[in-house]
């Protein structure tokens, strides 16, 4: 606060971000330089069953040095994909849903999507673009042969690493 002429205590005007916190005095809602990416469900199973590229991912999210992002459609698909296709049980994949919301920040798309060959797909393009990140990081042959869909390249979890890594 500062004072007025008068000696009335005023707020000094300044730009304000989506979340309505003001920029030049709250460093969190600085711009953040950080690559942003989508990690699509296969990249998720396999970064929750082995070590590998989308493991790596995962630890560069972890590590605060990339930021992730996901959504409801996106959840619910890894759900039915672990509990359908591995042996686990429903408290140990809580576990492991606990352990990337965590890491990741849940968007709500505000935009239908009808992008892709793949329908199914279409969700992760709209999570994609509600985050808007720099990436879409997946195993899906119909994603992947997109290449790019509204600036946002689209690739493997090995390209990214390699992209990522110097």
């Amino acid at each position: 606060m500062e004072r007025n002429e008068q000696g009335m205590e005023q707020t000094r005007s300044c730009a304000w971000n989506k979340r309505r916190r003001c920029s030049r005095y709250n460093p969190q809602a600085q711009k953040d330089e950080r690559l942003k990416v989508v990690l699509d469900t296969n990249i998720l199973v396999s970064a929750s069953f082995w070590n590998g590229p989308s493991s790596k991912i995962i630890s560069l999210v972890s590590s605060d040095l990339i930021m992730c992002f996901t959504s409801n459609s996106l959840l619910e698909e890894y759900h039915k994909v672990i509990l359908r296709d591995f042996n686990i049980s429903e408290d140990s994949f809580n576990e492991r849903q606990k352990d990337l919301l965590k890491i990741a920040t849940v968007v709500y798309p505000t935009q239908r999507v009808f992008a892709c060959e793949d329908k199914d797909d279409d969700k992760v393009l709209e999570a994609a673009l509600e985050a808007n990140v720099d990436f879409i990081v997946s195993g899906d042959k119909h994603l992947l042969k997109m290449n790019e869909f509204n600036g946002i390249k689209i690739i493997t979890a090995r390209q990214f690493i390699e992209f990522f890594t110097p």
